[in-house]
């Protein structure tokens, strides 16, 4: 895939090919809120969901015998509530580290989306989703949407209406990979589009102009475009709060989470968006 060394350069539009989403549950209500976005996804792609549950070690050591008879009948009952919605969908049980079950499971089954929740539950079940979905975001290459507590304003089984992507652009920073995933989006299911950009507080008026004029040679003539002051995560989340958004699309730098493109204002925007976040990895220069 290739990349620009200057943000005005053409953006490529990235189609997304959703034909197998992975939902990892830990049976909590967040994670069955995911399930539920997942099932959504699945409709406007007409894609199979694949729930799978990882039994940890913690969890292994204390199990009662009949711990995988019960898991399976909880996994059943995703299966029956996709059925009523028309969608496929597919159980799987496993043991081990969850990050590398997770790994395991893209690899085995050409994964092309993952869904997870950023709150989950402990207990028997032994998973904290939003411990890992950090470290998973960064270490794998397909497209992550987290679904955070307060991500539960739109329904998405009529279409996306609105997608806000938040991104950096400034030329040694910007990578295209996530604005062309945000375009093809809006391709594909006719959302307006929106642009986020956070600046430092205090910034040069001349700065924040050219900084809009670059935005609007990447974006469509009808693109909104918000500059807004101000620490990132804050920034984005109350832009996606203002104008209605049912997706925020962002890039995620694969190797130092706490230095990409936003440092770590973006586990605060996975945490405190109002709608699902779609992270994806970017490449490196």
């Amino acid at each position: 895939m290739s990349t620009s060394a200057s943000p005005v350069a053409a953006v490529p539009v990235i189609l997304p090919r959703v034909s197998y989403i992975l939902v990892p549950v830990d049976f909590s209500d967040a994670s069955r809120y995911a399930f539920r976005r997942a099932l959504e996804v699945a409709w406007l792609f007409h894609s199979t969901v694949l729930v799978a549950h990882v039994i940890t070690g913690a969890t292994l050591t204390f199990a009662p015998p009949d711990l995988e008879l019960r898991l399976n009948a909880e996994l059943d009952a995703f299966e029956l509530e996709a059925a009523g919605h028309g969608i496929r969908c597919e159980t799987l049980l496993r043991k081990g580290a969850i990050v590398e079950s997770i790994n395991d499971i893209i690899g085995a089954y050409e994964i092309d989306l993952l869904v997870l929740a950023t709150h989950g539950g402990r207990g028997i079940h032994g998973v904290l989703l939003g411990s890992t979905a950090e470290h998973i975001i960064r270490n794998i290459e397909i497209p992550v949407i987290t679904v955070g507590s307060a991500a539960h304003q739109s329904d998405w089984t009529n279409g996306l209406g609105h997608i806000l992507f938040a991104g950096n652009f400034a030329p040694e920073t910007f990578h295209p990979e996530g604005l062309g995933l945000a375009l093809g989006l809006r391709q594909l299911t006719g959302a307006h589009l929106s642009v986020v950009e956070a600046v430092p507080d205090h910034t040069l008026p001349e700065i924040v102009h050219v900084l809009h004029q670059d935005i609007v040679a990447m974006v469509p003539p009808e693109t909104s475009i918000h500059i807004v002051p101000g620490p990132v995560g804050r920034g984005v989340c109350a832009v996606a709060r203002h104008v209605g958004a049912d997706l925020i699309v962002l890039g995620v730098h694969p190797t130092s989470f706490t230095r990409e493109i936003f440092g770590s204002g973006v586990l605060e925007i996975l945490l405190n968006a109002p709608c699902p976040v779609l992270t994806m990895r970017v490449s490196q220069h």
